[in-house]
Protein backbone atom coordinates (compact mmCIF):
# COMPACT_ATOMS: atom_id res chain seq x y z
CA UNK A 1 0.00 0.00 0.00
CA UNK A 2 1.30 3.41 -0.73
CA UNK A 3 1.32 6.20 2.12
CA UNK A 4 -0.88 9.12 0.66
CA UNK A 5 0.88 11.41 2.87
CA UNK A 6 4.42 12.47 3.01
CA UNK A 7 5.38 13.97 6.56
CA UNK A 8 8.54 15.95 6.27
CA UNK A 9 10.17 16.74 8.96
CA UNK A 10 12.58 20.16 9.43
CA UNK A 11 14.26 19.92 12.86
CA UNK A 12 17.65 20.11 13.37
CA UNK A 13 17.64 18.10 16.63
CA UNK A 14 15.12 15.81 17.46
CA UNK A 15 16.47 14.71 20.63
CA UNK A 16 15.62 17.43 22.47
CA UNK A 17 12.59 18.48 20.74
CA UNK A 18 9.45 17.84 22.90
CA UNK A 19 6.50 19.41 20.54
CA UNK A 20 7.84 17.87 17.27
CA UNK A 21 8.98 14.67 18.44
CA UNK A 22 5.35 14.17 19.86
CA UNK A 23 4.07 15.67 16.85
CA UNK A 24 6.71 13.29 14.75
CA UNK A 25 4.84 10.17 16.76
CA UNK A 26 1.75 10.72 16.05
CA UNK A 27 2.64 10.56 12.49
CA UNK A 28 3.73 7.56 12.77
CA UNK A 29 1.02 6.00 14.21
CA UNK A 30 -1.49 6.99 11.56
CA UNK A 31 -1.83 4.35 8.45
CA UNK A 32 -0.59 5.82 5.24
CA UNK A 33 1.24 8.54 6.25
CA UNK A 34 4.87 8.12 5.95
CA UNK A 35 7.10 10.38 8.19
CA UNK A 36 11.00 10.95 6.84
CA UNK A 37 13.11 13.75 8.89
CA UNK A 38 15.17 15.37 7.29
CA UNK A 39 18.07 15.83 9.11
CA UNK A 40 19.35 12.75 9.10
CA UNK A 41 18.80 12.18 5.13
CA UNK A 42 21.27 13.69 2.84
CA UNK A 43 20.29 16.05 0.10
CA UNK A 44 19.50 13.51 -2.87
CA UNK A 45 16.56 14.12 -4.81
CA UNK A 46 16.53 10.25 -5.84
CA UNK A 47 16.00 9.90 -2.09
CA UNK A 48 12.53 11.38 -1.88
CA UNK A 49 11.16 10.46 -5.64
CA UNK A 50 9.37 7.43 -4.49
CA UNK A 51 7.74 9.36 -1.45
CA UNK A 52 6.98 11.90 -3.21
CA UNK A 53 5.61 9.96 -6.59
CA UNK A 54 3.40 7.90 -3.70
CA UNK A 55 2.15 11.09 -1.82
CA UNK A 56 -1.25 12.59 -2.59
CA UNK A 57 -0.46 15.27 -0.02
CA UNK A 58 3.21 16.63 1.59
CA UNK A 59 3.73 18.12 5.03
CA UNK A 60 6.42 20.40 6.12
CA UNK A 61 6.33 19.85 10.00
CA UNK A 62 8.97 22.23 11.83
CA UNK A 63 9.39 24.74 14.63
CA UNK A 64 9.32 28.40 13.77
CA UNK A 65 13.18 29.90 14.06
CA UNK A 66 13.59 33.47 13.67
CA UNK A 67 10.15 33.92 12.02
CA UNK A 68 10.97 30.73 10.17
CA UNK A 69 11.86 27.00 9.41
CA UNK A 70 15.30 25.88 10.59
CA UNK A 71 17.66 25.74 8.01
CA UNK A 72 17.71 22.20 6.62
CA UNK A 73 14.23 23.07 5.26
CA UNK A 74 15.73 26.07 3.10
CA UNK A 75 18.48 23.76 1.79
CA UNK A 76 16.06 20.72 1.36
CA UNK A 77 13.95 23.06 -0.83
CA UNK A 78 16.20 24.50 -3.03
CA UNK A 79 17.99 20.99 -3.49
CA UNK A 80 15.82 18.41 -3.73
CA UNK A 81 12.33 19.64 -3.64
CA UNK A 82 12.95 22.26 -6.52
CA UNK A 83 15.01 19.06 -8.50
CA UNK A 84 11.16 17.45 -7.49
CA UNK A 85 9.37 20.44 -9.00
CA UNK A 86 11.17 20.52 -12.32
CA UNK A 87 10.77 16.60 -12.96
CA UNK A 88 7.00 16.55 -12.08
CA UNK A 89 6.80 15.27 -8.80
CA UNK A 90 4.75 17.81 -7.07
CA UNK A 91 1.90 18.78 -9.56
CA UNK A 92 -1.48 18.26 -8.48
CA UNK A 93 -0.59 17.44 -4.92
CA UNK A 94 -0.79 19.13 -1.99
CA UNK A 95 1.23 21.08 0.62
CA UNK A 96 0.50 21.72 4.22
CA UNK A 97 2.62 22.88 6.85
CA UNK A 98 2.91 22.05 10.50
CA UNK A 99 4.49 24.23 12.45
CA UNK A 100 5.20 25.44 16.67
CA UNK A 101 5.87 27.97 17.68
CA UNK A 102 7.04 28.27 21.22
CA UNK A 103 5.05 31.25 21.95
CA UNK A 104 1.23 32.35 22.72
CA UNK A 105 -1.53 32.84 19.38
CA UNK A 106 -1.64 36.01 21.03
CA UNK A 107 1.59 37.59 20.45
CA UNK A 108 1.61 36.48 16.92
CA UNK A 109 -0.58 39.87 15.38
CA UNK A 110 0.24 43.42 14.59
CA UNK A 111 1.42 45.79 17.76
CA UNK A 112 2.87 42.35 19.24
CA UNK A 113 6.12 40.74 19.81
CA UNK A 114 5.98 39.07 16.74
CA UNK A 115 4.52 41.51 14.58
CA UNK A 116 2.89 39.32 12.01
CA UNK A 117 0.50 36.68 11.91
CA UNK A 118 1.06 33.61 11.88
CA UNK A 119 -0.80 33.30 8.23
CA UNK A 120 1.80 36.48 7.14
CA UNK A 121 5.07 34.20 8.37
CA UNK A 122 3.98 31.01 6.45
CA UNK A 123 3.25 33.26 2.76
CA UNK A 124 6.37 31.92 1.61
CA UNK A 125 5.52 28.20 2.00
CA UNK A 126 2.11 28.65 -0.06
CA UNK A 127 4.07 30.38 -2.68
CA UNK A 128 6.38 27.54 -2.74
CA UNK A 129 2.77 25.24 -3.36
CA UNK A 130 2.18 27.66 -5.87
CA UNK A 131 4.98 27.17 -7.66
CA UNK A 132 4.84 23.76 -7.55
CA UNK A 133 1.31 23.37 -8.80
CA UNK A 134 0.68 21.85 -5.64
CA UNK A 135 -2.57 23.19 -4.41
CA UNK A 136 -2.41 24.71 -0.54
CA UNK A 137 -3.62 22.85 3.08
CA UNK A 138 -4.82 25.82 5.64
CA UNK A 139 -1.62 25.18 8.45
CA UNK A 140 -1.60 23.50 11.80
CA UNK A 141 0.11 26.25 13.97
CA UNK A 142 0.64 24.35 17.37
CA UNK A 143 0.99 27.41 19.93
CA UNK A 144 3.17 27.16 23.12
CA UNK A 145 5.31 29.11 25.68
CA UNK A 146 7.33 28.80 28.48
CA UNK A 147 4.81 27.92 31.16
CA UNK A 148 4.70 23.77 31.44
CA UNK A 149 0.60 24.14 31.92
CA UNK A 150 0.23 26.15 28.73
CA UNK A 151 2.16 24.38 26.47
CA UNK A 152 1.24 20.77 27.96
CA UNK A 153 -2.30 21.41 26.89
CA UNK A 154 -1.62 23.30 23.77
CA UNK A 155 0.66 20.11 22.35
CA UNK A 156 -2.33 17.83 23.51
CA UNK A 157 -4.65 19.61 21.59
CA UNK A 158 -2.32 20.05 18.54
CA UNK A 159 -1.79 16.11 18.74
CA UNK A 160 -4.98 15.41 18.56
CA UNK A 161 -5.62 17.93 15.73
CA UNK A 162 -2.83 16.38 13.84
CA UNK A 163 -4.14 12.84 14.18
CA UNK A 164 -7.37 13.63 12.90
CA UNK A 165 -5.82 16.25 10.23
CA UNK A 166 -3.38 12.78 9.15
CA UNK A 167 -6.34 10.24 9.41
CA UNK A 168 -8.66 12.42 7.35
CA UNK A 169 -5.77 13.12 4.30
CA UNK A 170 -5.05 9.30 4.69
CA UNK A 171 -8.35 8.06 3.90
Amino acid sequence: MKDKVLVLVAHPDMATSVMNKALANVAREVEGVRVMELTPNPMDPELYRQPMADAEVVVFQFPLYWMSAPWILKQWSDTVFMNLCENGYTQGKKLMTVVTTGAEKESFAPGQKNIHTMKEYLTPYEGQANFAQMGWIEPLIVYGNSDADIAARDLAAGLNAYRQILTDLAK
